[in-house]
Parts: structure tokens; C-alpha cells; sequence
């Protein structure tokens, strides 16, 4: 949850939460009360943000995110996590693999929303299933 706090619920929720896991295979529900742009604690070494003032001489970098099917509160949590906490001098562009997505929320939906984020993300479809490594 918000800054790593475990998200709570209240009572009386366990159905909705087996029946959102089946979708996913994890909590989803947890997942869609926590924020996509949460804010995390810092538990790096002090002297670590320090080093961040020399990611200027490191070459910027394409970040490429393949799912299926995925649950919208984690793909765009990744892409805010992403944009988020990557020095902008680094982050050249987030590439995202749609593996031949059936869920209508990943369509037009998420066309719409990426394009509202002030970032280069790339959307690339893939007609058919192809799998991870392929895609």
C-alpha cells in the first residue's frame, strides 16, 4: 500500500477477495486499493542518492514490459513505478508488449490513458499469442 503499509481490509470481503484471485492469481483486490502512483519509502544507503548526480554519464536505457492479460492496477502502477523512480536522464522509453490481450480495460482504454502520461511510452500489439520470450 501507501508507502509500503499492508493494505487492510474490512470484514466481510474474503468472497470478493477469492473470486478477484482467480482472475490473476493474486490479490487483486489489494491491488486496486493501493494507488498507481503510491508513494514508497527509501531504503537506500544514504550515500546511494548521492551517486544519482553522475547518472549523466550513464547512457539512457528502453525499459520493455511484455503482458497478457494483465491486471490494470499493476500495469499502470509498473509504468508510474517506472517514470517514477528512474532518473529521466536514464529512462529513454518504456516499451509496452500487449501478448495478444483479451481484456477490453487493455484496448482503447489503455491507448487513451498512456497517452495522457507525459512520457515516450511505446504501445506495440501483437496480433496473436506468442509468449514471452517471443514477444
Amino acid at each position: 500500500g501507501e508507502m509500503g503499509e499492508p493494505v487492510k481490509f474490512q470484514p466481510g470481503r474474503e468472497k470478493e477477495i477469492e473470486r478477484l484471485f482467480k482472475i490473476n492469481q493474486f490479490n487483486l483486490l489489494a491491488s486496486d486499493l493501493i494507488s498507481v502512483n503510491r508513494t514508497l519509502p527509501d531504503y537506500r544507503m544514504s550515500r546511494c542518492p548521492k551517486h544519482l548526480s553522475q547518472s549523466y554519464k550513464l547512457p539512457s536505457t528502453s525499459i520493455v514490459i511484455v503482458f497478457h492479460n494483465e491486471a490494470w492496477s499493476t500495469l499502470i502502477r509498473t509504468i508510474w513505478s517506472i517514470i517514477n523512480r528512474t532518473p529521466s536522464s536514464l529512462l529513454k522509453e518504456i516499451i509496452l508488449v500487449d501478448d495478444a490481450s483479451e481484456k477490453d480495460f487493455l484496448g482503447v482504454r489503455l491507448d487513451d490513458y498512456i497517452k495522457s502520461i507525459n512520457a515516450n511510452i511505446q504501445l506495440v500489439r501483437m496480433h496473436e499469442r506468442s509468449g514471452l520470450v517471443k514477444a
